[in-house]
């Protein structure tokens, strides 16, 4: 019985700082600059898949079709945009 009892602590504090861990909201410094980093990044590695999907000698038969080559610019545009604000409003509010 005792060593029941004991897994029953061990199992009901590990289940209390697992709800602890994921209540709570504010990520770590080290996150938010990783992300900031993806966010950054996302847009330069976009244009080399894009020209990647267009590419007929590399992609063969599986070349993306033209409306999807119109969609993923806008996407990778709209995401360039974005990243160049989220720098600039960075920097402005640094100021």
């Amino acid at each position: 019985m005792a060593a029941l009892e004991e897994r029953r602590r061990i199992l009901g504090a590990a289940v209390e700082q697992t709800v602890e861990t994921h209540t709570d909201r504010r990520a770590p410094r080290g996150r938010k600059v990783s992300q900031v980093f993806d966010g950054l990044l996302l847009p330069i590695i976009l244009v080399f898949v894009m020209l990647l999907a267009r590419d007929p000698v590399r992609m063969g038969s599986l070349r993306s079709s033209g409306r999807a080559a119109v969609l993923g610019w806008a996407v990778t545009i709209t995401i360039g945009v974005l990243s160049v604000a989220l720098v600039a409003s960075q920097v402005l509010a640094a100021r």
